[in-house]
């Protein structure tokens, strides 16, 4: 009884803040694997993904908003739960059409709004 009672004075704390490691803008998802990298993509219809490595220590569970913003106004949310680990990953996308031509700004908010990091990137006209 004496050495549990130890072990639950000098353990650590379980758990901490959610934290983003790694955040970027790209073409696709493959193998849950950010591919084709960029700060611009084109307004040709095709999705541009925004992808996040996430460092969740717990106790359990949490929850982020991805927060997409056009030209510095909300276009869209996209609510995620975020399991305990080291290492989650998680993404969201949006198609580009015309209309989407400008700068974008796509945030991650934790469960209090508070804005967690955030990418940034450039929508242009297609060639040709």
């Amino acid at each position: 009884m004496l050495a549990l009672l130890l072990v639950a004075l000098f353990a650590p704390p379980a758990g901490g803040p959610l934290t983003v490691t790694a955040i970027g803008a790209g073409t696709a998802v493959e193998s849950r694997t950010l591919v084709g990298v960029a700060s611009t993509f084109p307004a040709n219809g095709d999705p541009v993904f925004a992808h996040a490595t996430l460092d969740n220590p717990g106790p359990g569970e949490a929850t982020i908003t991805w927060v997409w913003l056009h030209d510095g106004k909300e276009a869209w949310r996209d609510a995620h739960t975020i399991g305990k680990s080291p290492a989650w990953r998680s993404w969201t996308r949006k198609r580009m059409a015309k209309d989407a031509i400008g700068s974008w700004t796509v945030e991650i908010r934790g469960a209090d709004g508070a804005v967690l990091h955030a990418v940034v990137f450039d929508v242009v006209a297609p060639p040709g």
